[in-house]
């Protein structure tokens, strides 16, 4: 169900093989080319873990990817009569336990506790729709190829459940490569059942008319919101057009190409290496949803190539298989679930799911089998020490690592209750069992908040070896120097985290200003103001789809930046970036756009240049709904003796306000008498206080 993210999936994971093999200890080894290919992708990534941006990250990335190599080791060892049915089998039994447990979570309202998972979505569409377009094509063949009447019952129903269950993951891409799949399926099978024609019919009206409908509503996401199962629904069905934040996730992963193209930032470390190349805080992904372009970024080309290769092999070797005996129902059904599985790896993560990336190699291993081309085993000795040395390996890193974090969980329960040796006692446990892992490492450093890290030499080394391009561990390291108000050390490490990813967290940004206070460094407090309110104007438009409380920061980032730059005379730098966004792109936020330009003619040194006019004439032209613009532009041409355009001014407030001028009324009336107004900044108290910054 966890579909391999759980602490539990990962540890079976990686203690898997080395268990079964010595439960059922094979009696044929036979070393096969995917084997060779797979293994050469493995080297790659180990070869890249000496510069990779995050050592813990990349070791348990490289781990359970050596598990996988082992599972299809035993999977190809183990003797079976007819290991495709028996391999389809587990793959639609499967299929239909997860469709019950989706259906039973979405009635019940019971999501499970993992936030990955292939049962429920928490974000987005639910990923079973990935292990569903590996099982439907076996259900739908072998229910269009069969010919007898009671199995054929058994497979209509297994085959329309599926699809029912793909349909509630509400996964655009899924939908659309089915499509595809469901006119191929036809065509080669051409069932000749008037019922089992019907039946594609019908599957393919529904599929085209859901894709088209959450296509359609995509672009309508605010018209449901209110309870619960209303932003249950919202998160699958109703969710914004994403194609724009893929190509957003994209183009972070080919800026991390371009950095180190070789051999990339280094396995799993796509949602570190991509923060520093975000536009806006939601820009962020672990993952690249494009499971090809984030190996590319991670293990470089060379990596890439080898998965490349991979994954052609095993796409043409399917082809070729299914064309010898074109009728077989199993044949045609692996085929199109392999195909399928590798084109969705396009547009989303899923073969980043253990369960998922192991069904789709064990299917056509379990293909390549069938073509039964007399195996020739190889010698025992050599494969049996390899596999017990490689699984042994991975046994101990799997077993090690979940108790170092049972043992971590422990320390800092002990840390809670104040019994300090106890803590110190189970986190050396801890550190002797998982020496690589970042958490527990950081949460045994600062169980002395009285000593500084850097006088734990061990700890200290093994920390930024392990961990020189992770801005979350930066972070961390402030918050810790910052809770012992060490304020330049604190100040040492969020400006290094800062650096690596500048928004995310954004709140950790907040922290830095904080320190820049403390510190009384307000030219770094100024650069820290100037950076984000660049990264604000640059993709304002993008910045105003973010939720408030972020875009409550960036706002008053850029408000600080600009005061600080009016009170010394320079209003040019700020005026010429806010300039080049223009109001439309501030949506609700124009009020504060005007607020800027009203503060930028308040601050001007010479008070009669028309520089001020011109300041004063955008802001009233930004924000029309607010009057007190357009009252501080009229009483300015009153001061100036100007009385022609002041009695334009306020004629365009009087025809946009009739019933409730605001003082538009008295002040034609002044204009038309030629007299003086009020002085410029009567309203100053009443925009800057009291104005809203958005409607």
């Amino acid at each position: 169900m966890a579909g391999g993210f759980s602490p539990i999936a990962e540890l079976l994971i990686l203690t898997g093989p080395l268990v079964i093999f010595l439960l059922f200890p094979p009696k044929k080894y036979v070393f096969k080319k995917i084997h060779f290919l797979f293994f050469i992708w493995l080297l790659v990534q180990l070869f890249s873990l000496p510069e990779s941006a995050s050592f813990s990250l990349s070791i348990n990335s490289w781990f359970k990817n050596l598990a996988i190599f082992l599972f299809l080791l035993i999977f190809s060892w183990q003797p079976a009569g007819n290991k495709l049915r028996l391999t389809a089998g587990m793959i639609l039994t499967t299929a239909l336990i997860l469709s019950g447990w989706q259906l039973l979570a979405l009635v019940l309202g019971r999501p499970p506790g993992t936030t990955l998972n292939l049962v429920y979505a928490y974000h987005g569409h639910s990923h079973l729709a990935a292990y569903l377009l590996i099982a439907l094509p076996l259900a739908v063949s072998l229910f269009w190829n069969n010919q007898d009447g009671k199995k054929n019952w058994l497979w209509f129903s297994l085959s329309f459940f599926y699809f029912l269950s793909l349909l509630l993951t509400f996964s655009r891409a899924a939908l659309a490569f089915w499509l595809l799949a469901l006119i191929f399926l036809f065509a080669w099978i051409r069932p000749r059942s008037r019922f089992k024609r019907a039946v594609f019919w019908l599957m393919f009206g529904f599929s085209l008319a859901t894709l088209l409908v959450i296509v359609f509503v995509s672009f309508k996401s605010q018209v449901i919101a209110g309870n619960a199962f209303n932003q249950r629904l919202a998160r699958q069905l109703i969710k914004p057009f994403s194609l724009g934040r893929r190509l957003s996730y994209w183009r972070q992963a080919l800026m991390v190409v371009r950095e180190k193209p070789f051999l990339g930032s280094g396995a799993g470390t796509f949602e570190i290496a991509s923060s520093a190349y975000l536009e806006t805080p939601s820009d962020w992904s672990r993952f690249a949803h494009n499971f090809y372009l984030q190996q590319l970024s991670e293990t470089g080309l060379i990596g890439f190539l080898a998965l490349i290769f991979l994954t052609i092999y095993v796409l043409k070797k399917s082809l070729l298989l299914a064309l010898k005996r074109k009728k077989q129902s199993l044949l045609v059904g692996s085929l199109g679930a392999i195909w399928l599985s590798a084109a969705l790896a396009f547009f989303d993560f899923d073969w980043h799911f253990t369960a998922i990336f192991l069904v789709f190699f064990s299917l056509f291993l379990a293909l390549e089998e069938s073509e039964k081309a007399g195996f020739k085993p190889g010698k025992k000795t050599g494969p049996v020490l390899v596999f017990i040395c490689l699984g042994g390996i991975s046994f101990i890193f799997g077993a090690g690592r979940f108790l170092a974090h049972l043992y971590s969980r422990q320390a800092l329960v002990f840390s809670q209750r104040n019994e300090k040796n106890k803590a110190a006692d189970f986190f050396s446990l801890a550190r002797f069992l998982g020496p690589w892992e970042r958490d527990v490492w950081l949460e045994s450093a600062f169980l002395k908040p009285d000593l500084h890290l850097s006088d734990r030499g061990n700890i200290s080394r093994r920390l930024f070896a392990a961990n020189r391009r992770d801005p979350f561990f930066y972070y961390r390291l402030g918050q810790h120097f910052q809770s012992v108000k060490d304020w330049p050390s604190a100040a040492v490490f969020f400006e290094a985290g800062f650096n690596l990813s500048p928004l995310r967290p954004l709140d950790q940004v907040l922290c830095l200003e904080q320190i820049y206070d403390q510190l009384k460094e307000d030219q770094k407090k100024e650069e820290l103001y100037l950076l984000l309110a660049g990264r604000f104007l640059s993709h304002c438009r993008a910045w105003l789809e973010e939720p408030q409380s972020q875009i409550e920061i960036a706002r008053r980032f850029l408000f600080n930046w600009a005061k600080a730059k009016f009170d010394r005379g320079e209003s040019a730098d700020v005026l010429t970036m806010i300039g080049e966004t223009g109001p439309d792109c501030w949506g609700r936020y124009r009020p504060f756009l005007a607020k800027v330009y009203y503060w930028a003619g308040l601050k001007f040194p010479d008070r009669k240049s028309k520089v001020i006019v011109s300041y004063w004439q955008r802001a009233a032209a930004a924000c029309p709904e607010i009057t007190a613009f357009a009252l501080e532009l009229g009483h300015l041409y009153l001061d100036r003796g100007d009385y022609f355009q002041a009695e334009i001014v306020f004629k365009q407030c009087l025809a946009r306000y009739p019933a409730d001028s605001g003082g538009c009324d008295s002040g034609l009336a002044l204009a038309k008498n030629r007299q003086v107004g009020k002085k410029p900044g009567a309203w100053e108290w009443f925009i800057l206080n009291q104005a809203p910054d958005y409607f």
